[in-house]
């Protein structure tokens, strides 16, 4: 289940433009900091959930859950301690998401898959 998550390539309606459309500036920044908390929360299920013999994939899974990481931290300000917590708890949140084929988490998926892709495009490659 988690390979076509990542392998879809279908359109994405993104996760956060409805409650853009309703918010100032400064909570956009928000809506877009915790979009990125939850991108890093789907890579810390997915790389766990990966048996050794993935070796690869989970490592591409590690290296997403810490470019993710890094805006993170950046965006809302926090330190990587302060945001354990959230972690923690949206990662078991997504888990259970991913685990019922909850529609959430397959949204999620595609948003950060979305997200990643538009980072692979612009830098070319």
């Amino acid at each position: 289940m988690f390979r076509e998550i990542l392998a879809s390539s279908a359109l994405i309606v993104s996760a956060i433009a409805p409650a853009q459309a309703q918010t100032t500036p400064m909570e956009k920044g928000v809506i877009v900091a915790d979009a990125m908390v939850d991108c890093v929360s789907l890579y810390i299920v997915l790389a766990s959930s990966l048996s050794d013999e993935d070796k690869e994939l989970k490592q591409q899974m590690t290296r997403l859950g810490a470019a993710f990481l890094s805006s993170a931290t950046k965006l809302s300000g926090k330190t990587t301690d302060e945001l354990t917590p959230e972690f923690r708890t949206r990662s078991k949140i997504i888990g259970e998401w991913l685990a019922a084929d909850d529609p959430r988490g397959d949204q999620i998926s595609k948003t950060c898959l979305m997200i990643s892709e538009v980072g692979t495009n612009f830098k070319g490659g």
